[in-house]
């Protein structure tokens, strides 16, 4: 029992260390592109909503566990 213990424990803080090093993620809305194409002129588009244009979204787990405001690059 103790043993799995260890293992979760490493495992929670090995998954903590990787949210402070790689704490954004491909944006799911634009695809990682920053961009949406129109409909009707193929040729026309906008900045992603989602993520303001620059196609990247913090990751869930810095949302959830690191407070979840934009961090500085």
């Amino acid at each position: 029992m103790s043993v799995l213990l260890i293992v979760a424990v490493l495992t929670g803080f090995g998954y903590l260390f990787s949210l402070h090093v790689h704490p954004y993620t491909r944006c799911y809305s634009c695809k990682g592109i920053g961009r949406h194409r129109g409909v009707v002129y193929g040729y026309a588009s906008r900045a992603c909503a989602s993520c303001g244009g620059n196609g990247r979204q913090l990751r869930l787990g810095v949302r959830l566990f690191l407070g979840g405001t934009e961090r500085k690059k």
